[in-house]
């Protein structure tokens, strides 16, 4: 192991440095995804979505506002700011790609997928992100990858008996 990378608490504590929790991911993608369904977005509306009490929401969403990734207007209705619209759009693309990782390229059963791919998402990096997404539409895209994730499920069937 080379002797420069990080140490586990490094990237600890980089990690809880982060601006952005896993929770205040969903408070942000449940704001965006009821503004686009229904043109708006209340405390109340999200705190539906992600089947918590209002009180619990409200308390998350003051937090956001201090962080500028959401305001509220004289309505109590919620909006994106840029930085909140920027860190759901690449939450949804970190997802999105790990999704398709996942499920194709492995071959995991969707529901699974898609849970293993929103526990990851935050956690890894934009760079990460983007080489995924390029490895996993080459192998999809290319007759040799499709020749190898049929060989790579084949194989699993034979660990799995």
């Amino acid at each position: 192991m080379k002797k420069d990378l990080h140490s586990f608490s490094d990237v600890w504590k980089s990690f809880d440095s982060q601006p952005l929790t896993h929770s205040m991911a969903h408070y942000l993608l449940a704001i965006s995804e009821l503004r686009h369904e229904r043109g708006y977005a209340r405390i109340t509306d999200v705190a539906k979505r992600l089947g918590i009490t209002k009180g619990a929401a409200s308390i998350a969403l003051k937090a956001m506002r201090e962080k500028k990734f959401i305001k509220e207007d004289e309505n109590r209705m919620l909006f994106l700011t840029q930085r909140g619209i920027r860190a759901a759009k690449n939450i949804s693309g970190s997802r999105a790609a790990l999704l398709k990782f996942i499920h194709e390229v492995l071959g995991i059963e969707e529901n699974i997928a898609l849970e293993d791919a929103c526990k990851i998402e935050h956690l890894i990096s934009r760079t990460t992100t983007d080489m995924l997404v390029r490895f996993t539409r080459f192998i999809v895209n290319n007759p040799l990858g499709s020749e190898l994730i049929s060989k790579f499920k084949c194989s699993r069937k034979s660990y799995s008996s």
